[in-house]
């Protein structure tokens, strides 16, 4: 005859087998967790780059449809005569203790933002400008007779959070420079040969840079 005692498990067996239960458990959700964070973080790093990469690409494509006029219709300026309506500058301004490149020069290549669409050449300006604790790179699409100053809260922003936007211009000789005007002497009343683009951002300590060089299409010829 069977003994009822033997029947089933004991309350301790019981316990035994919950603590497994749930040993188990827990290290199956830490596993599943942690699966899950670094497929975020892997998916976020991959749309930031995603990013990164689209505000590089629209900087070349705008520089590789850049703008000059030409003799006979272009001339060097005269004393107190206004500059080229189509002048290539690029300078660099100084925010909080922090220097950054700022470039403006006329394009055929219009991202439109606004109401109305913008045909022909346009004046299209990079500059970094500060929003709270971070610096935000700015791209400003205008005509190129319009006499609208840049506007942070309507110029669309093409990388977030850089730390460096530096641009560095070769001219015809192979000589870098870290500004440019296109109305001057000293740079021939021409475009350089390529502008080196050099763009770091900084998100959660980890620093990124992408460096690219685009080759400029048109150049000009003045006799002084």
């Amino acid at each position: 005859m069977t003994d009822p005692r033997k029947n089933g498990f004991t309350l301790l067996e019981i316990l035994v087998a919950m603590v497994i239960l749930a040993v188990t458990l827990a290290a199956l959700y830490a596993v599943f967790r942690t699966f899950v964070t670094s497929a975020d973080l892997v998916k976020h790093d991959i749309q930031r780059q995603e990013r990164f990469l689209l505000g590089m690409q629209v900087m070349a494509a705008d520089l590789e449809q850049v703008f000059l006029s030409r003799p006979p219709r272009y001339h060097p300026p005269d004393f107190n005569e206004d500059p080229d309506l189509f002048r290539f500058v690029a300078t660099e301004t100084g925010i909080a203790g922090n220097f950054f490149s700022q470039l403006q020069f006329t394009s055929l290549n219009h991202l439109h933002s606004g109401p109305a669409a913008i045909h022909g050449a346009g004046r299209i300006l990079y500059y970094v400008h500060r929003h709270g604790n971070r610096f935000d790179l700015h791209r400003s699409d205008r005509s190129y007779l319009s006499e609208d100053n840049p506007d942070p809260c309507r110029d669309p922003v093409l990388i977030k959070n850089i730390n460096a936007f530096s641009l560095t211009f070769t001219d015809s000789r192979g000589t870098e420079h870290t500004t440019w005007d296109s109305e001057a002497d000293a740079f021939a009343f021409t475009l350089p040969t390529q502008v080196i683009i050099d763009i770091q951002t900084a998100q959660e300590d980890t620093l990124h840079q992408i460096k690219t060089a685009v080759f400029l299409p048109v150049s000009r010829t003045v006799k002084k």
